[in-house]
């Protein structure tokens, strides 16, 4: 009987089920199969969240798109409720869309109910409910119950609520359908020590220790413009650098694990890893390494995290905790190719906005000349853009950053007069070896802005004036209008009546702009050649050192007319005209804009107070007379800015702070006084005093003098005046008084001695007066002869302005030439024995420099003339002596804060001659060239000492008209101390003026570096000199050496 009715009810179940099929949805596609939750007897309409819809959708035979079967729809709900417990049971319902021929499924589940819940923790490697303490205090976090319905979203929120409650490291959620229910398993760690973290599967050279310093907060995922001093945090500070050495991290917490996780993936990103995965571990160690039982309680562990798990328990951390970082490195990609398409004819519009002048760094005036001579427009246009780009040909690939220099193009477009311009990041693609990505940038530029008329709207102010008292005129301009164009290079212009200005401009726009009483001022002018409107030539170019553009020269402008403190403001203006000519080589027509400069004039400042503070050593007055600024002058800021490069060509401060040792800051503020309002500007200077007291015993070689041996006592800030205080009882040291004292004892180790002292007093008791005395005695063994000099120079100056100094001075000289080789020339063994020279000269020096050994900034000039001899100064000799020189020192780019890129410029021109009694300059007293020198005036590097200009035999003759000139980049290695150079020296010696050729220059170029350091008593310099344009008869030296080495 049982049997008969089990048969009935297999024939009939699929009869009852057929009968629920529409007619004419069998075989039908499906249209759609809808999700819903059926619970307490209520149909909700949401897919179901024990299961998700992949997983549904993945074990079902029944899908979209697919022919309706009503026999696999069967099928697939005995799967869903019999067979894998994944719901209690699924109700359906199918409907038929008889005008599309289409069929629909609806499926209402009902979800599975928890059997179980268990929580285990890890004892000595494995996972067990013993391991759980405390777990009643987060049991109450949780929602889901046994023999409630199981959901995927509430045991998610269950997790999120336990990490809540601080108490735990790691969770993790593991559940089962089974025919009971749901088994639901959490795996957790509680908070405790960790023993040790690793790295497992960073292979890239150099990444495992730079991960520990970008966890430690100590270095930032990528490098930053300037370097952070030492011990500075510079990202969030996750783990200790010392927890990867296996110092015990005690307060390890869920947000750190994770942000170390995310730092690590952040670093192979920026890197060109753009695949990569990093996924933390937390792994209690078995006491013995058995990878079955790893496996078996962690899952899938990668055989790279399983050998780092033997290397720790073989290393002593078995049974203990331990935090690895699984890291799956993945495909590193390098950007090839950077083009630049939709650029065909687009040029510079007379700005340089994509001239190769553009490139900077070591090379760059190399490279910009290659570009823009020697190369194709686009690979210029290709420089100049790459310049504002992080995304460099050979550097990672970074799909951010490729995004973010396109909006940086936009934006560089935009400022240099492509008002209209848009830049898209427009494809990539692999190279064939597939590990570079070549990347496109469309840019359509639109139309280039030219700037046709330029308005200046200037307002004045009253002085102020006390509540209630009588109100006082309104100021006039400070500066006129013709010297305000000048100094922004628009000369050429054509100025609008006020008639004209109110027809173009119209009423309502120039009421106003004429009231003088009233402190408006107003011109117009059209200029006769547009300019682009480019916002660097407003603001500066970034890149162009020092460059302020109209804004700054503006402001220069007025400082110096004891304005510093104005308010400027440059605005566009559209105009109607729509289009104008123009010379600029563009596929676009040019747009027509104005430009309206709108200046408040502002107040005249008083100076305040001038506060100098951290001189320890030296005394206030003393640092006071290199300050231009006294307490009642009108403030300038030109004049500000010209008294801190003083104090820093001083060198009396610490070369490697920031600013060379001196900062200077400004604080306004007002006064209300019986005659008005003032406002003053206080003035404070924070120093850093640096070492200028050295003793040094060299020892050294340099390729014209051989080894030599050196004791140097130099004092640069001395105080003389000390002495007598000690004598007094009252001793306050040798340092304070800006004055200079040097003795130098050279004994004669090869071929030279020397022994010298001198003493400068720049300012002779407080007055602008300077004044010194030399004395010395010194031989040099040139080879073919001894040269010997014993003297005596005091001198005299006054300090015509802050800047230039006039010195007039005396020198007393008996030169010497002996031990002179039997086939030296004659002009040498006609100058054999002594000649006194007894001299007046007068020097005129004009200095704006930063530094005395090497400026970044300012120039340098000077002009000596020497008369010696004659009947009223006697001497054996009878000659004058003239040279000039000027050096100019061009800072390119600032590195950082203490390290500028300059590029050196400097001229030098001596010529002598007889007069009276003397028919000959006599050898001892020619110039010579070749060799080098530190700063590089009058040498020519690439040959010897003496090695280019007249020669006999070739030994050098020297001659009495000298030219020579170089040009030399300087790049700061180590600020004050280090330096690479390359140069490019040119020069020529003649015997006299009448004999001088311009034909007859010689030139060299190479690279060297230079050394300063406090234990050496003069710069280390070594050059790598190559003959360029070379003359017969000069004497070549690769190598050119001034070396001391400090003990």
């Amino acid at each position: 009987m049982r049997f008969a009715l089990l048969c009935i009810l297999g024939l009939a179940a699929p009869l009852l089920f057929a009968q629920r099929v529409p007619d004419g949805a069998e075989g039908k596609r499906i249209s759609s199969i809808e999700l819903f939750v059926k619970s307490e007897g209520k149909v909700f309409e949401r897919a179901p969240d024990s299961a998700s819809r992949q997983l549904i959708f993945g074990a079902m035979r029944t899908a979209q798109g697919k022919q309706f079967d009503s026999k696999a729809l069967k099928q697939d709900i005995d799967y869903l409720t019999d067979t894998s417990h994944m719901f209690r049971s699924v109700d359906w319902e199918v409907s038929y869309d008889s005008e599309a021929e289409t069929t629909g499924v609806k499926l209402v589940f009902t979800q599975p109910l928890i059997w179980r819940i268990r929580v285990v923790a890890p004892i000595r490697g494995k996972w067990s409910e013993d391991g759980v303490t405390d777990f009643w205090r987060a049991r109450n976090q949780m929602d889901s119950a046994e023999g409630s319905e199981f959901s995927i979203r509430r045991m998610d929120a269950d997790v999120q609520r336990m990490y809540d409650t601080g108490g735990f490291l790691d969770i993790r959620c593991e559940y089962k359908f089974t025919k009971e229910g749901v088994d639901l398993l959490f795996r957790v760690i509680q908070n405790q020590p960790l023993e040790i973290l690793q790295f497992s599967g960073v292979y890239q050279a150099g990444f495992q220790s730079s991960l520990k310093d970008v966890i430690a907060g100590i270095k930032p995922i990528r490098d930053l413009p300037q370097d952070p001093p030492e011990g500075t945090l510079v990202s969030p500070r996750y783990f200790p650098k010392r927890a990867f050495d296996g110092d015990i991290v005690t307060d390890a917490n869920p947000a750190n694990i994770l942000g170390a996780s995310e730092q690590i993936t952040g670093y192979y990103r920026v890197n060109g890893f753009a695949f990569t995965t990093v996924k933390a571990r937390l792994i209690s160690l078995p006491t013995v390494y058995d990878p079955k039982v790893l496996l078996e309680n962690y899952g899938a562990l990668r055989d790279n995290v399983l050998d780092t798990c033997k290397g720790l328990i073989n290393d002593g951390y078995g049974g203990k905790l331990v935090l690895v970082f699984d890291v799956y490195e993945g495909p590193q990609w390098l950007v090839g190719d950077i083009q630049f398409s939709g650029l065909d004819g687009v040029k510079s519009l007379d700005n340089g906005a994509l001239s190769g002048s553009r490139v900077s760094g070591l090379f760059g005036p190399v490279l910009a000349f290659w570009y823009h001579f020697l190369s194709s427009s686009a690979t210029e246009r290709a420089a100049a853009l790459g310049e504002e780009m992080r995304t460099k040909e050979g550097s990672p690939y970074v799909e951010a950053d490729v995004v973010r220099d396109a909006e940086t193009l936009q934006s560089y477009f935009r400022a240099r007069g492509w008002l209209d311009a848009r830049v898209s990041f427009s494809n990539f693609q692999l190279n064939e070896t597939r590990n570079r990505i070549n990347v496109d940038f469309h840019v359509d530029t639109g139309s280039p802005y030219a700037v046709t008329n330029v308005r200046i709207e200037y307002e004045t102010r009253a002085p102020r004036v006390p509540k209630g008292a009588e109100p006082k005129d309104f100021d006039k301009p400070a500066a006129d209008w013709d010297e305000m164009l000048e100094w922004l290079g628009m000369d050429d212009v054509e100025a609008l009546s006020a008639q004209l200005a109110v027809e173009r401009f119209g009423t309502d726009y120039m009421t106003g702009k004429y009231d003088a009483a009233n402190g408006h001022w107003f011109a117009s002018y059209d200029l006769t050649e547009p300019v682009p409107f480019d916002e660097y030539a407003i603001s500066g170019d970034p890149k162009a050192f020092g460059d302020e553009g109209y804004t700054g020269r503006i402001r220069t402008l007025l400082a110096d007319k004891g304005y510093s403190n104005i308010e400027i403001e440059f605005i566009r203006v559209e105009t109607r005209k729509d289009y104008v000519e123009t010379e600029w080589e563009s596929p676009w027509p040019v747009r027509r804009t104005e430009l309206i400069i709108r200046l408040q004039q502002g107040y005249k400042s008083i100076v305040g107070n001038v506060t100098v503070r951290g001189n320890e050593s030296t005394r206030d007055d003393v640092i006071r007379r290199y300050v231009s600024l006294f307490p009642g002058d009108t403030y300038d800021s030109n004049q500000k800015r010209l008294s801190d490069l003083r104090l820093r060509r001083t060198q009396w401060f610490e070369q490697a702070a920031p600013g060379q040792g001196v900062v200077s800051r400004t604080t306004p503020r007002l006064v209300v006084t019986e005659d008005g309002v003032i406002e003053y500007t206080d003035i404070d200077y924070d120093l850093v005093e640096g070492r200028t007291n050295r003793f040094n015993f060299s020892a050294g070689f340099n390729s014209s003098t051989g080894f030599t041996a050196t004791v140097d006592l130099t004092l640069l800030n001395f105080d003389i005046s000390a002495l007598f205080n000690w004598i007094w009882g009252d001793w306050t040291g040798f340092t304070g008084a800006g004055q200079s004292l040097t003795f130098t004892a050279q004994p004669p180790l090869d071929r030279q001695q020397v022994y010298r002292v001198s003493f400068d007093e720049p300012w002779l008791f407080g007055y602008p007066v300077s004044g010194g005395v030399s004395a010395g005695y010194e031989t040099l063994d040139r080879g073919d002869y001894t040269r010997g000099r014993i003297g005596i120079d005091p001198y005299v100056g006054w300090r015509v302005f802050q800047d230039v100094s006039w010195r007039f001075g005396y020198s007393y000289e008996i030169i010497t030439i002996s031990d002179i080789a039997s086939n030296a020339p004659q002009e040498i063994k006609d100058d054999r024995g002594q000649s006194i020279l007894s001299t007046l000269w007068t020097e005129i020096h004009w200095t704006t420099t930063d530094n005395p050994s090497f400026p970044t900034t300012g120039w340098d000039l000077s002009y000596r003339y020497e008369y010696t001899g004659g009947l009223l100064l006697g001497g054996t000799l009878d000659m004058w002596h003239m040279r000039a020189n000027a050096s100019l020192y061009v800072p390119l780019a600032e590195l950082d804060s203490i390290r500028t890129l300059v590029l050196a410029f400097n001229a030098t021109a001596a010529w002598q001659d007889v007069h009276t009694d003397t028919t000959a300059i006599p050898f001892s007293q020619r110039l010579f060239l070749g060799g080098n020198n530190v700063n590089g005036r009058g040498t020519l590097r690439g040959f010897r000492y003496a090695g280019v200009g007249p020669s006999r035999d070739d030994i050098a003759i020297g001659g009495n008209f000298m030219v020579t000139a170089f040009a030399e980049l300087r790049v700061p290695i180590f600020p004050g101390n280090l330096w690479a150079v390359a140069f490019i020296d040119a020069g020529e010696l003649s015997p006299t003026l009448n004999t001088f050729d311009g034909k007859g220059f010689t030139v060299s170029g190479g690279f060297g570096l230079r050394l300063l350091l406090p234990i050496l008593p003069v710069p280390f310099a070594l050059d790598f000199g190559f003959p360029i344009i070379n003359q017969p008869g000069n004497r070549e030296e690769v190598i050119s050496i001034n070396l001391g080495f400090g003990f």
